[in-house]
């Protein structure tokens, strides 16, 4: 297991409340921690929102 950077750690843990798919991070700072070290082994796909042009297909 790698030491974890508490600078990544710190801002994973942000990121991940802002998006707070369940709506509870205001209430619970570290709902979603147990994410924090597949996020930052990249072991978790990360979607910049972009496709590539062959994603789309052809009509």
């Amino acid at each position: 297991m790698q030491p974890r950077n508490s600078s990544v750690e710190n801002s994973l843990r942000h990121l991940l409340n802002e998006w707070d798919p369940i709506g509870v991070a205001d209430d619970v700072q570290d709902e979603y921690d147990c994410m924090l070290a597949p996020c930052s082994s990249g072991s978790v796909p990360v979607s910049t929102g972009r496709r590539s042009a062959s994603s789309y297909g052809t009509s």
